[in-house]
């Protein structure tokens, strides 16, 4: 899955059509953006991870710990949104960032629809830091201005715009 800057270069060079990402911090304003919602994205960690067991957690104790998070292929101010630690290690996807943390490598913030079993199976804990009152990230769909889209572009469009609750 082409992730972050990853999704506007395919669609500025006209190798997609449409996109799904997260809001962008710096949109281009080439590329047109509906919203799709919010996902929601606890922070979590193995429950044999030090910060599993800390209480409360500060923001300090999230610095001090390895964290986990999503790139993309190319360097962007979008990968470092929502760097908290000096120490990261970047993994290419969520479910990569998943299997690193249940095996309690660092903590991350994982999309919530992808935590039910894990948390289920007692493979992840949510940590409740007392500085962040949620975590939640807009999901939008992005095409291109001047890139007309062909008939199932506009059908996947409406589609998927046809979801959103209003």
């Amino acid at each position: 899955f082409p992730l972050m800057e990853d999704v506007t270069e395919m669609l500025v060079t006209g190798r997609a059509q449409l996109g799904i990402s997260y809001q962008k911090v710096h949109p281009q304003r080439e590329i047109v953006a509906r919203s799709l919602g919010e996902v929601t994205m606890p922070l979590v960690v193995s429950p044999d991870h030090p910060l599993a067991r800390k209480q409360p957690l500060r923001e300090v104790d999230l610095q001090g710990a390895r964290q986990l998070m999503v790139t993309g292929r190319r360097e962007g101010s979008e990968r470092q949104r929502f760097r908290i630690s000096a120490q990261v290690w970047w993994v290419e996807g969520d479910l990569g960032v998943l299997e690193l943390v249940k095996r309690g490598l660092g903590w991350s913030a994982i999309p919530e629809f992808l935590l039910h079993q894990p948390l289920k199976r007692g493979e992840v804990v949510v940590l409740e830091p007392d500085f962040i009152a949620s975590h939640a990230l807009a999901l939008e769909l992005q095409w291109h201005r001047a890139h007309p889209l062909g008939q199932a572009g506009r059908w996947l469009k409406e589609a998927l715009l046809a979801r959103v609750p209003r």
